[in-house]
């Protein structure tokens, strides 16, 4: 059971030429039927935890929670935000982490901060999971509409956010700041 409104994506796979040595899986999209491997994500996705982990304890740990964090944001507005899906939000997330050793606000800050700068240079998400080049994009056009609502309210979450940085905020203020960002 899932809480009302929870986003979950659900793939459609098959198997192609089955039980041949050219066995493989294919995923539907718009254009019909491609190749993919449905492990690969999980498989990269804790090789990356693993490696956060060797440069630092508790940073893959911390990446993980970046993850939910950014997710919980993204989904803070139900239906009156149109963002992206949890797959693209986790390439971002990849892309722009920067670990902050024992501070979550810190780090999650940071990462809006490197979204919204990514996000001026570029809409397009690829999957980073994939070892292929290129890699498939999961974005589908250069402009979509999603990843530019993404960078509008990452850049406003910014702006309210700026308070914590100032040397003579209350916490209340502070924590303000913090309840708009997640909708608490």
């Amino acid at each position: 059971f899932y809480a009302e409104g929870y986003h979950v994506e659900v793939p459609s796979f098959r198997v192609h030429n089955a039980d041949t040595e050219d066995e493989s899986q294919e995923l539907a999209g718009e254009m019909g039927w491609r190749a993919s491997n449905p492990t690969e994500i999980n498989l990269w996705f804790e090789k990356r935890v693993q490696e956060l982990n060797k440069i630092q304890e508790d940073a893959g740990s911390q990446f993980r929670r970046m993850i939910r964090l950014l997710k919980r944001f993204a989904r803070s507005r139900g239906d009156m935000w149109d963002m992206p899906n949890g797959l693209k939000l986790t390439m971002l997330t990849d892309e722009c982490f920067e670990r902050s050793s024992g501070r979550d606000d810190k780090a999650f800050y940071f990462l809006l901060q490197n979204i919204a700068n990514r996000l001026q240079k570029s809409l397009i998400v690829s999957n980073r999971a994939q070892s292929k080049t290129p890699q498939d994009r999961l974005t589908k056009s250069d402009n979509d509409g999603n990843m530019v609502e993404l960078r509008k309210h990452v850049n406003e979450a910014l702006e309210k956010l700026a308070i914590t940085w100032s040397s003579g905020a209350d916490k209340k203020a502070t924590r303000d700041a913090w309840e708009w960002v997640f909708q608490t």
